[in-house]
């Protein structure tokens, strides 16, 4: 008898276990009446539907003689997780990821870009301050499946809709004003039978009209039919990107014409050296520019001095500063003046000379300096730029001619660059 009671008890626990293990998953987490016996215990059941345990006479075993309904229990969604059976479950979209949300990245990012800079080189630099790039994966769900993005700001908490527009809305979405496809979101959707015309203008920047210097996070769901819709993807930890403020900056060095010499500091020296008469001498040093904005409108740098011409330092005399050809020079003795040399950026722009200010065409023919800012540069305006540039950096000669009615002794300029743009 006892052999037979023992075979008996480990037999019934093996079936029970099984059991248990198949129709509740989810245990760990539910609170309800645990079943238990002198053998065994399971552990926070999960039964909806009829029946129950049923106990054997000697109290050795507990059998469960219904089925629970895993698509009932409340506790079957986590913020890791979601546990589905049976309809709609067998037709649900799958969940969408968010590949990258981005506005100040460099070459080497995780999205793809028309001038492949990153997002600065579709903004400018430091970045972008009302728009952004994000670009949805779609988890193998059909090419005509609709997405639906939400961004919401880190302090506010204002909940944003992507719009088909491309601009944020906090109105209720639809179907008809915020889902789209994959080809409408990113710009661009290569899987066979998406009819996708490629827009460069989405695959550049997709959001638009955020707030400067604002921390969102993104998030995404699919819509792929009626009863189909997903929860919204995982909601980062940390805001997934911040907006930049609208920025213009100028920095200056001095470096030999090859512009490689580390950055310098003020002040900012350049050194004629001993001017000869009737010789155009030309600094051995070029100034250099490194001019960035993000603004959509453009940027303008305007110079300027003190004395409109090389002053001598001690007693009284000039050599003026002209708007003239130096190897044939007119008017006032000698003559001194700028002549731009390079321009150049990674992407954007690009920086043009402003007219024909210090662009001319001899070799040494020279732009005059003036107390009041004359524009030395620009970023284009007219095209689909729109002004932003990114590494933008130009040079310029400084040169200078005497002759023998210059007063013998040291002379000196102070020259000023000034940026201007418009937000």
């Amino acid at each position: 008898m006892i052999s037979r009671k023992i075979f008996s008890t480990i037999s019934l626990v093996v079936i029970v276990l099984f059991l248990a293990v198949t129709i509740t998953p989810l245990t760990v987490f539910a609170q309800a009446q645990e079943l238990t016996s002198t053998n065994f215990k399971i552990l926070d059941p999960n039964i909806d539907s009829g029946g129950g345990a049923g106990d054997s006479a000697s109290g050795d075993y507990s059998l469960l003689t219904s089925l629970a309904n895993p698509t009932s229990d409340s506790r079957a969604t986590s913020g890791s997780y979601a546990y589905t059976s049976g309809f709609p479950a067998g037709i649900m979209a799958n969940v969408p990821k968010i590949i990258c949300a981005e506005t100040d990245t460099i070459a080497g990012s995780n999205c793809t870009y028309p001038n492949a800079n990153g997002a600065q080189g579709e903004c400018g630099t430091p970045g972008c301050y009302d728009r952004a790039k994000i670009e949805v994966d779609h988890q193998n769900n059909p090419v005509d499946t609709l997405y639906l993005v939400k961004l919401t700001a880190d302090v506010t908490g204002t909940e944003y809709y992507l719009t088909t527009s491309h601009t944020i809305d906090t109105a209720t979405p639809t179907v008809a004003n915020n889902y789209m496809t994959i080809c409408d979101i990113n710009g661009i959707d290569g899987r066979t039978g998406s009819g996708c015309t490629p827009n460069t203008d989405w695959q550049s920047t997709n959001l638009r009209g955020l707030v400067p210097g604002t921390a969102y996070f993104v998030q995404v769901r699919a819509l792929s039919g009626n009863f189909t819709e997903t929860n919204f993807s995982d909601l980062s930890a940390l805001p997934d990107f911040t907006t930049e403020y609208p920025s213009l900056s100028l920095d200056i060095d001095i470096a030999d014409s090859s512009g490689s010499a580390a950055e310098t500091n003020p002040e900012y020296v350049i050194d004629l050296g001993v001017l000869v008469s009737d010789i155009v001498q030309t600094a051995p040093n070029r100034i250099w520019l490194d001019m960035n904005t993000n603004s959509q409108t453009g940027m303008t740098t305007y110079v300027s001095d003190t004395y409109a011409g090389l002053n001598l330092t001690t007693g009284s005399g000039i050599i003026d500063s002209e708007d003239e050809d130096l190897d044939a020079p007119s008017g006032s003795p000698g003559g001194y003046g700028l002549k731009t040399a390079t321009k150049s950026q990674t992407a954007l722009g690009p920086i043009l000379d402003v007219g024909t200010n210090f662009q001319k065409v001899g070799a040494n023919e020279v732009g005059n300096l003036t107390t009041s800012p004359k524009g030395i540069f620009q970023t284009n305006t007219a095209g689909a730029n729109q002004g932003m540039v990114n590494n933008g950096r130009a040079s310029i000669d400084v040169k200078a001619l005497v002759q023998a009615a210059n007063k013998a002794g040291n002379y000196q300029d102070f020259i000023y660059f000034t940026m201007v743009g418009t937000f």
